[in-house]
């Protein structure tokens, strides 16, 4: 869904992920819709990126972290294909603070386990574990419901 918003200049090439060739199919129909050329889809598990260390500038993973097998693999790939220096931009749902919502997104868990998606999943380790210098924290998205983390990879 994401793809028109990219920016169509010349100096931007956009890499998409996916491990559903179901998706990637759409994705391309989106592509081919807009004219886009400035983009290429490959199918690949995001917990094993075939890309060279230090591939991008910059990275965006979208509702991914809640919906992975292992978020953690999933980080350390992404740091991995990070340049030093590189943006990274997560947008995902993380379990909130506020007592009483944690407490219904717990309970929302047992349903939501079986569709894939995790309502219960705190920011905390992934701050710990992406191994980025954080810049920015924001709620985006419907209500706030979702949060944008924007992270810096340290310059080596």
């Amino acid at each position: 869904l994401s793809l028109p918003e990219y920016p169509d200049d010349v100096d931007i090439h956009v890499t998409g992920v996916d491990i559903s060739q179901d998706m990637l199919d759409k994705a391309e129909k989106r592509i081919q819709k807009h004219g886009l050329t400035n983009c290429e889809l490959y199918n690949m598990d995001a917990e094993a990126l075939d890309f060279p260390d230090n591939s991008f500038d910059k990275i965006m993973v979208l509702y991914v972290l809640s919906v992975v097998p292992d978020p953690y693999k999933v980080m350390s790939e992404v740091r991995r294909v990070a340049k030093p220096g590189a943006d990274v931009i997560f947008v995902n749902h993380f379990a909130k603070e506020n007592p009483l919502v944690r407490r219904f997104e717990s309970a929302l868990s047992r349903w939501a386990a079986p569709l894939g998606f995790d309502p219960d999943f705190p920011m905390e380790p992934v701050l710990e574990n992406v191994g980025l210098n954080v810049e920015r924290i924001e709620s985006v998205n419907l209500f706030g419901y979702w949060t944008m983390l924007h992270g810096r990879c340290p310059e080596e």
